[in-house]
This record gives structure tokens, C-alpha cells and sequence, in this order.
């Protein structure tokens, strides 16, 4: 079990350290190595690594998968919520429900946050795209 336990935290530290070295290709390759490890709850900080790595790497529709993933592990896990609405307004800009459903993931990061802030300008942003796509939107 305790090898098991190791094993899992290399993975993970290992994908950790390639995400700050901007190696993001082999991040996501320690991340999965690392979620195939784990069960439930165990699984998110390897989803949620894995989700940011494909966000660098541009590749929206599978961060969107493991962020969501991720978030039926956590629901109010605010970054999750953040990075989650973020990837949805890249890929959905033109779409009227998916930026409502982008919106109500940043206003769930904003929720409850202390630093209101750093979710602010991305809940702006969503409203001035949806004010656009469908004007009488609050």
C-alpha cells in the first residue's frame, strides 16, 4: 500500500515540477500516470494538473473535460470553477448558452472568494461577450 501511496506522489510531484518547468507535454503524461493510481476524491489533483497543462498547451475541449471531471469531485473548488469558465469562453465565444453556462462558473469562482478581484475582470469579461451575443443579459 505505502507503494502504491509513494508511487502516486512521485507522479504527481513529478508532473508538478514539469508544469513549472513550462514542460507541459510530459506534465500531462505524469498527471495521467498519476490519476490511473488513484480512486474518487484522490483522483483531483491530477485532474486538475492535468486540466491546467492541456490549458497551456491550448487544448481547451480536454481541459474542459478533466476540469469538469475534477469538479464532480469538488464542486467548489474555486479555481476549478475559474480555470473551468476561462477554457469555456475561449471555445464558446459565439455560443449564447455555453458563455451562460462560462459565466456561472466564474461567478461560482467569485463566490465566496476573499480576493474578489482576480475573478472580477474574467466575470466582466463574460458579461460583455453574452451583452454582445444576447443584449438584455445582467
Amino acid at each position: 500500500k505505502n507503494f502504491f501511496i509513494s508511487q502516486r506522489m512521485d507522479f504527481l510531484q513529478k508532473g508538478n515540477q514539469l508544469f513549472v518547468e513550462e514542460n507541459y507535454d510530459q506534465a500531462c503524461e505524469q498527471y495521467t500516470k498519476a490519476a490511473h493510481k488513484l480512486l474518487g476524491k484522490d483522483q483531483f489533483p491530477a485532474l486538475f494538473g492535468r486540466a491546467r497543462a492541456f490549458m497551456c498547451l491550448d487544448k481547451h475541449y480536454n481541459a474542459v473535460r478533466d476540469f469538469g471531471e475534477a469538479l464532480s469531485l469538488d464542486h467548489k473548488h474555486q479555481l476549478t470553477n475559474y480555470y473551468l469558465g476561462i477554457c469555456l469562453m475561449k471555445i464558446n465565444k459565439k455560443d449564447v448558452e455555453k458563455m451562460k453556462q462560462a459565466h456561472q462558473y466564474l461567478l461560482n469562482a467569485q463566490n465566496g472568494s476573499s480576493k474578489q478581484s482576480r475573478f472580477e475582470k474574467a466575470v466582466e469579461k463574460s458579461v460583455k461577450i453574452l451583452q454582445k451575443l444576447q443584449p438584455k443579459v445582467e
